[in-house]
């Protein structure tokens, strides 16, 4: 099989089944030369290409995946946990999740709450995110005065909703460690963290376009959290200092200092950093089990080049219907 007009190319008659092409090279046991027009520019270097088994069974563990999920495209960043086939895959990728967020949030708390409060919340944070289902990168944001007009406050009302939530959890550890007053600037730390929040979703709106590169929406995501992290973290120290300052509470530069730099790494991992964690363990767990090569997006464009798949921007589709059916009916022996 060769791409060079976008077609499936094969010494088969063209009265004959695509199908029946896969099948002929599963008798031979080799794929035919790629017949690319400019060879220099192929996607592996000759040789170091996947076997055609290991070829064949990427591509059926993709096309039972788009079967499962009622689609024909693929985008390597909408990968979901659903790829996870086992419980025990799935159970693992929970607790990987769980346990990076727990100890960045735990590194967070340490600063100022000491080791008691750290890992109260590690341990309630991961626990929390750890329990996410969703891989939900953040692409690129813009404002909308339209938008804002429409969701400001319920927005704003939203974010100071989860803030009471979240602050619940942040009373109750400085509570443990301050007592009365620890919870007071528990509970005013996250409204803050609450507010701002709220007013990031109801001034911003996720600009969705076509995805038009590989891996588009994680890289995106990758960016949206470093932004975020410094822009919440300036806005939180900001305003908490006027909470202090109206309620006549002494600022202290190297907490204001920590917390800022805790909160800002918050709002990154709230605003596409827990995607991206998330999309790297799926990644990870997926390639130690053998359902996809690291370099996905490599062995897609091979699999481009053999005229299988169909490539549009950062979308891949097989090149039928038929075609899809076929590799996702193939069986093979467990990896």
């Amino acid at each position: 099989m060769s791409k060079s007009d976008g077609q499936l190319d094969t010494p088969l008659a063209s009265n004959q089944p695509l199908i029946e092409a896969f099948e002929q090279d599963l008798l031979r046991g080799s794929l035919p030369p790629l017949d690319v027009p400019n060879a220099d520019n192929t996607t592996y270097l000759p040789g170091t290409e996947p076997s055609l088994q290991q070829t064949y069974y990427w591509l059926a563990r993709l096309a039972r995946q788009l079967k499962q999920d009622k689609a024909k495209e693929f985008v390597i960043e909408r990968m979901q946990s659903s790829w996870l086939e086992t419980s025990q895959q799935k159970w693992f990728y929970k607790i990987s999740v769980g346990l990076i967020t727990g100890l960045i949030v735990a590194l967070i708390y340490v600063g100022t709450t000491g080791l008691i409060g750290a890992s109260i919340g590690g341990i309630t944070y991961g626990l929390i995110l750890g329990r996410t289902q969703e891989i939900y990168p953040i692409t690129r944001l813009k404002f909308s005065l339209e938008f804002a007009k429409s969701r400001f406050l319920g927005s704003v009302l939203e974010g100071l909703w989860w803030g009471l939530i979240y602050g619940v959890i942040d009373a109750l550890i400085c509570w443990i460690i301050w007592g009365l007053e620890g919870l007071i600037l528990g509970m005013t730390d996250s409204l803050v963290w609450g507010l701002i929040e709220g007013l990031i979703w109801g001034l911003l709106v996720p600009e969705f376009n076509n995805t038009t590169v590989k891996n588009q929406g994680i890289k995106e995501s990758a960016l949206n959290a470093g932004i975020f992290t410094v822009i919440g973290g300036v806005a939180w120290v900001l305003l908490y200092v006027g909470v202090l300052l109206a309620v006549g509470e002494p600022l202290e530069p190297r907490d204001l200092l920590i917390d800022g730099i805790g909160n800002g790494v918050f709002f990154g991992i709230y605003v596409g950093g827990l995607a991206c964690l998330q999309h790297f363990v799926l990644r990870l767990i997926l390639k130690q089990n053998g359902a996809i090569p690291w370099n996905y997006a490599k062995f897609l464009d091979h699999a481009v080049e053999l005229g299988i798949l169909e490539r549009e921007g950062g979308r891949y589709r097989f090149i039928d219907d038929s075609v899809q059916e076929h590799f996702a009916q193939m069986q093979f022996n467990a990896r």
